[in-house]
């Protein structure tokens, strides 16, 4: 916020000499070593697409880390990317 005192007679208003604006980055970023996990997890090949039924399974698995990334599957799969 600036300063009611700043009248832009003295450069940049206070805290922002230097700073540079930040460029949005687009999409989720997943580790490369996390990519394909799921699909290794349940024994099917990566080129196969999960079905909903595959995933509900999964989400349903005693493995707290499998339920995660079956979880987070099921609601990439709402989103618009």
């Amino acid at each position: 916020m600036v300063s009611k005192l700043f009248d832009g007679t003295f450069g940049d208003p206070p805290n922002t000499r230097g700073v540079k604006e930040k460029k949005h980055k687009r999409g989720i970023r997943i580790k490369a070593s996390h990519k394909g996990l799921l699909h290794k997890e349940l024994g099917i090949k990566e080129d196969m697409t999960l079905t909903t039924a595959e995933l509900e399974k999964a989400k349903h698995s005693s493995d707290p880390k499998e339920r995660k990334r079956a979880n987070f599957a099921l609601n990439a799969r709402k989103w618009k990317h």
